[in-house]
């Protein structure tokens, strides 16, 4: 369990460093907070997915939509 935990956060912290590399290149505004957005797009991902594993109808069309869809409202 400890190894997938750690994959978490090696997931989180990649995604903080790609967020602050478009905050370099001026593809994110300076002042946007890339460790709350990578905790947020985590949290959508593991939301989604408990939603795809325990509700029997939903669909992976849905849970990829799901994850589109708060990915794009995070970002604009």
């Amino acid at each position: 369990m400890k190894k997938f935990i750690d994959l978490d956060f090696l997931f989180v912290n990649d995604l903080i460093t790609f967020l602050n590399q478009l905050k370099e290149k001026g593809v994110l505004p300076e002042e946007y907070d890339s460790n709350q957005a990578a905790e947020t797009v985590y949290s959508t991902l593991a939301f989604e997915f408990l939603l795809y594993v325990y509700e029997e109808e939903h669909t992976e069309e849905q849970l990829l939509q799901g994850i589109k869809n708060k990915v794009d409202f995070i970002f604009t």
